[in-house]
């Protein structure tokens, strides 16, 4: 794939969908849904990948950003450095947190659940712990 050859945009049962925007970045569709915006910079064939991994690889860590590998021209992965990576599954794991924070403060508010030391006292019975 040639940067700034135009991308056909056409669905493929499986296969992700693509069409590239005025800015020179990449969308990336799986079934329809906006999984992604990759600037054509960050996408290579996976033989180029291949045959410069180390420069990739340094590239990779200093960015941190993720990088599209193609095949035949198809998105197929992405790949990204370990501490982007990390970043990524810290940030999803805050985000799950944030949610359920959320969904308690909305059920809270609709007067759902229980009052505070009816669930304490439960969990110490169910731990055996003496609260008096």
């Amino acid at each position: 794939m040639s940067i700034g050859a135009p991308v056909p945009s056409r669905a493929v049962p499986g296969k992700a969908e693509r069409s590239i925007t005025t800015s020179n970045l990449m969308q990336i569709k799986m079934h329809g849904v906006k999984c992604m915006a990759v600037h054509l910079s960050d996408i290579h064939s996976l033989s180029e990948f291949q045959r410069n991994t180390r420069e990739h690889i340094q590239h990779l860590k200093q960015s941190g950003k993720p990088v599209v590998l193609t095949v035949n021209g198809q998105a197929e992965v992405v790949v990204q450095s370990a501490d982007a990576y990390q970043k990524l599954l810290d940030d999803q794991e805050t985000l799950e947190r944030i949610r359920g924070i959320s969904r308690g403060m909305e059920q809270a508010k609709r007067g759902e659940g229980r009052p505070m030391r009816e669930f304490l006292e439960g969990l110490a019975e169910e731990h055996g712990i003496n609260l008096k």
